[in-house]
């Protein structure tokens, strides 16, 4: 198999490569300063994502895209040099809305979603409207909430799962998503590897 690229995954190589020195390299430490202070998003984010989307860096990874859906319509093996040169910086695939969780959700819904489930969570996706959320550190807290409100007494001492149910009481189902999703987060993968006692959510689309 011939594995070199081909004449468009060079040009899109080098076009990456100087976005990354010239955009991204240089933004490195201020990305570390404002997420130790707490801020994430960081400030400038949606301006890079602007820039690379105007400049055609944007949804690389998907193929089979329609003429009407954004991105590039690269098969798997043209995305991957692409991918590694991403990968140099952690956030940076964010940049060109080609981060997980959004890659896969992205890729779901484009295969298997109805055309009312891709114009609701696909496009918004697609366009950077929304974001999805990949949430396994705040599964436990769910899943123990989900027993106590079943009425299991072994999650009363759960302080996130009494955090959850106050959502719950306050805000009803609203509360509880945005909590773990946020409020951007309208396609969620969760997964929860646990005993049989406890919850097990695969996929869920929301609301």
């Amino acid at each position: 198999m011939d594995f070199a690229y081909s004449p468009r995954v060079e040009a899109l190589r080098q076009q990456l490569r100087a976005f990354m020195d010239q955009y991204i390299v240089p933004r490195i430490g201020a990305w570390h300063a404002e997420v130790a202070a707490g801020q994430y998003p960081v400030s400038f984010m949606d301006d890079l994502k602007a820039l690379a989307r105007s400049e055609g860096l944007w949804n690389l990874f998907l193929p089979s895209l329609g003429e009407d859906e954004p991105g590039m319509g690269l098969s798997n093996l043209e995305y991957a040099p692409l991918a590694e040169i991403m990968g140099r910086v952690h956030w940076a695939s964010e940049v060109f809305n080609c981060n997980a969780p959004d890659t896969g959700n992205m890729e779901l819904l484009h295969l298997f979603a109805t055309p009312e489930q891709r114009q609701r969570w696909l496009e918004p996706l697609a366009v950077n409207q929304a974001a999805g959320r990949s949430c396994p550190a705040t599964l436990q807290a769910l899943a123990a909430w989900v027993r106590h409100v079943r009425g299991d007494v072994r999650s009363v001492d759960d302080p996130q799962a009494q955090a959850l149910a106050q959502l719950w009481q306050a805000h009803g189902a609203n509360g509880i998503i945005e909590a773990l999703f946020g409020s951007q987060g309208l396609f969620a993968s969760t997964w929860v590897a646990s005993e049989a006692d406890q919850v097990q959510i695969n996929a869920a689309l929301f609301p």
